[in-house]
């Protein structure tokens, strides 16, 4: 497993633990995270365009995030962004399918069983789609 990913999985549990708790993240860890994780990408494995082009599914998050007045949280994106600069582009598209898959099968159980809008924290399905990911795909 290399640095990146290491970096990723802690963030990640931090975060979910964080998230379940309090529906928020640790967003300045998170961001020197990033900042951390763009600088060695950028300037010793690819160059800051790949690196960015691995921010826009967080970035389309953050979007959604605004276009929805916060029913996808800020911090939702900010973990997808990170992710990006760690996992790779192609590695974070497939958690966050399968993460937004668990994420609708979770929702439709808690509604099913009396929870009032099927709202639950997105953290905790990114983490169990990612678990899945380094499972079966590598």
């Amino acid at each position: 497993m290399t640095g990146f990913k290491v970096l990723w999985s802690a963030l990640l549990l931090l975060n979910t633990w964080r998230d379940i708790r309090r529906r928020e993240i640790f967003a300045g860890i998170t961001v020197t995270a990033g900042i951390f994780a763009w600088a060695a990408r950028a300037f010793t494995e690819n160059s800051a365009v790949s690196a960015a082009a691995d921010l826009l599914p967080g970035g389309f998050l953050l979007c959604m995030g605004l276009l929805s007045r916060g029913k996808i949280g800020g911090g939702d994106g900010l973990m997808v962004c990170v992710g990006g600069l760690c996992l790779g582009l192609e590695e974070i598209l497939a958690v966050v399918s399968l993460g937004f898959l668990f994420g609708v099968l979770a929702g439709l159980v808690v509604r099913r069983h009396g929870g009032k809008d099927g709202a639950i924290p997105f953290l905790p399905c990114l983490l169990a789609a990612y678990c899945v990911e380094r499972i079966w795909w590598h």
